[in-house]
């Protein structure tokens, strides 16, 4: 598609995307944003730094336009409980709405300068998720009272809604839903920086697999070296997950807000990095081995009935001294090389 084609459509879609019916509307008008990040991959792995540039622009003006049509549809659905904004709150959700735009969509220049200079997916992976760790990180230090009020905000929203639907619940669900709800808002600083890197590690390995295909297919460029299934994090991460354990324990038995919020924020971090390990083993032994179907469906069970977040998260933790991949390897090895003796 052409240049100015591309742009007009992603800035339409981003924009459009406030009219379709979202009672969380307020809080994803930056979400299409994400439509930009592997075009801006592909123009920068490309050297075509000023198209990247221009899809980045590009971004915060769809996504203000967005919040536009957002801001003009709420005074007219004449609804008692509908929601009413004041100029100080506009501003800051333009504010908001353009800096999270700019970020989400510059994503897709840390994929594109890895992948065009033939860097290994994990390493690709590594910095791209490195870099929007640390201007989210930034982004979260400056605004870290105001995005307390936001989860405060939405929490007591939780609450009223599970309050208001009480009459038609079980007390006792009610009651322990509740309680959970108001321990997170008490230690939701120490998931908060955890929970952003792990949704970005996982952004970030859908575009640049995503990348590394429209590469392939459609410029037969190469792109980065491997894929998903084979980014394997260093061995020396192990010290820090077991630094952080001894740490737990530490903050167990005497607390305290700092320990607290370095421990269990690094430990949510390091979960999401070795279940996308646990998953990439998944993926590396379907094709090395190529099971049956059956067996594949017997696996997906035993996931699902043991957790499938803890158990691929063992999987990808305890890989470090396993190394199971080298291990279906061999075994692989030894299946064809039994198959050649029977024939």
């Amino acid at each position: 598609m052409p240049y100015p084609g591309l742009w007009t459509l992603l800035f339409a879609v981003t924009a459009l995307f406030n009219l379709l019916p979202n009672p969380l509307s307020v809080l994803t008008v930056s979400c299409p944003a994400l439509l930009y990040v592997v075009p801006v991959a592909v123009y920068t792995h490309f050297r075509e730094w000023r198209r990247a540039a221009g899809l980045i622009a590009g971004a915060p003006l769809a996504a203000l336009a967005g919040c536009g049509l957002l801001i003009a549809a709420m005074p007219g659905r004449g609804d008692a409980n509908s929601v009413q904004l004041s100029t100080a709150q506009i501003a800051g959700m333009v504010a908001m709405t353009s800096a999270n735009a700019v970020v989400v969509a510059a994503l897709g220049l840390p994929i594109g300068v890895g992948t065009g200079r033939g860097w290994s997916y994990g390493r690709v992976v590594a910095a791209a998720a490195a870099a929007v760790t640390a201007v989210v990180g930034t982004y979260l230090a400056l605004c870290w009272d105001a995005f307390n009020r936001i989860i405060d905000s939405m929490i007591a929203l939780f609450v009223e809604q599970l309050n208001t639907n009480a009459a038609n619940l079980d007390r006792e669900i009610v009651d322990r839903q509740l309680e959970s709800i108001r321990w997170f808002g008490q230690n939701k600083f120490a998931f908060v920086v955890g929970v952003e890197f792990a949704v970005y590690l996982a952004l970030t390995c859908a575009f640049v697999s995503i990348t590394a295909i429209v590469l392939r297919r459609r410029f037969a460029d190469p792109g980065p070296v491997g894929a998903f299934r084979d980014m394997h994090p260093p061995d020396w991460l192990v010290w820090v997950g077991i630094v952080t354990a001894l740490a737990w324990f530490v903050d167990r038995e005497y607390g305290g807000f700092e320990l607290r919020f370095v421990t269990w924020n690094v430990a949510v971090g390091l979960s999401s990095i070795y279940f996308l390990n646990g998953c990439a083993i998944f993926l590396y032994g379907l094709q090395v081995l190529a099971p049956s179907l059956f067996l594949i469906a017997m696996l997906v069970v035993v996931f699902l009935m043991s957790g499938l977040y803890p158990a691929l998260s063992f999987i990808g933790l305890f890989d470090t001294w396993a190394n199971f991949r080298m291990r279906m390897d061999r075994l692989a090895e030894a299946i064809r090389n039994a198959q050649s003796g029977e024939s």
